[in-house]
């Protein structure tokens, strides 16, 4: 076929394994992922092992079976690559997963041993092509591997928040989902357009203090909601200080089409939506469990 053809004639290191091993090696690790993969599913279903030591199994399978279309229908190395480093990375999530949650599961690891060494052994190879290939000198393409792998970080992290966030209460979490949307819609905006003026105007990087006064007052509180509350203030009054600043430190900057009115009424708007996040953590440490933002509603 035309597709194994064109992987036969990439650069590989003279290592790599004859093209014919891989079938046998597969067919035999497909009949342990079949095995011991459904056996964790099905004590899945029969709610004796948590849902959440699963996840990453379900999410190995489907990074392994998108290897191939990537590989050979795309012909893309590159994508390639960082599938096959999310293959290793949810294999060793799930073995550890398994091993700790429910010992009598260990054999469930010791069976998956021949999958791990196979999967290093492939990712290694698989980063040596990428490497070697001429074209991945591209830095227009590197800089695409840097955008998938922020993007995937990303989606890892809000997942992580998401499931933190369901153990705090119903008033916690709105505040915590107003600041952060507020943080968020800050950085777009003042990044791609520019608050004062174009996104051009140096000026603008001095709002990279709010995200970092959030930051700084979310860790010195532990998240706990009256320390929130105080950061979220403290956000709020740094936000709403940056515009006059610029026109002390920088009266001769351009204020775009906005003007000097337009840029304080922005200002005033983000300012509000801290604040309100601010109340709200207030209100989510009066509740219950205050300490730590109270627990879920049911």
């Amino acid at each position: 076929m035309n597709t194994y053809n064109w992987y036969s004639q990439l650069e590989k290191p003279t290592w790599s394994p004859p093209a014919w091993l891989f079938g046998p090696v597969w067919t035999a690790l497909y009949a342990i992922i079949a095995v011991s993969f459904g056996i964790v599913f099905y004590k899945t279903f029969t709610k004796q092992i948590p849902w959440i030591v699963a996840l990453p199994f379900a999410l190995n399978l489907i990074f392994n079976f998108a290897f191939t279309p990537l590989q050979f229908g795309l012909k893309n190395n590159l994508l390639a690559a960082i599938d096959i480093l999310l293959v290793f990375g949810t294999l060793i999530w799930a073995l550890y997963a398994i091993w700790k949650a429910r010992p009598e599961f260990r054999w469930v690891v010791y069976a998956n041993l021949p999958y791990l060494l196979w999967v290093s052994f492939a990712t290694v190879l698989q980063l040596t092509i990428v490497m070697q290939f001429p074209s991945f000198a591209n830095e227009v393409q590197w800089n695409e591997a840097v955008a998938y792998g922020v993007i995937l970080l990303a989606a890892g992290g809000f997942y992580e928040l998401w499931l933190w966030l369901k153990t705090r209460a119903r008033t916690y979490r709105i505040a915590f989902s107003v600041g952060l949307a507020g943080a968020l819609l800050l950085g777009w905006v003042s990044g791609a357009v520019g608050i004062i003026g174009s996104e051009n105007q140096p000026v603008n990087l001095m709002y990279w203090a709010v995200p970092a006064v959030l930051l700084i007052g979310s860790l010195i509180s532990r998240f706990k909601p009256r320390g929130m509350a105080r950061a979220l203030f403290a956000t709020a009054f740094v936000q709403a200080l940056i515009p006059v600043i610029a026109l002390i430190i920088s009266p001769e900057v351009s204020w775009g089409n906005a003007g000097v009115i337009g840029v304080f009424v922005v200002n005033s708007f983000f300012a509000a939506l801290f604040a309100v996040s601010a109340v709200l953590f207030r209100r989510a440490g009066r509740g219950p469990n205050e300490s730590d933002g109270g627990q879920p509603m049911t």
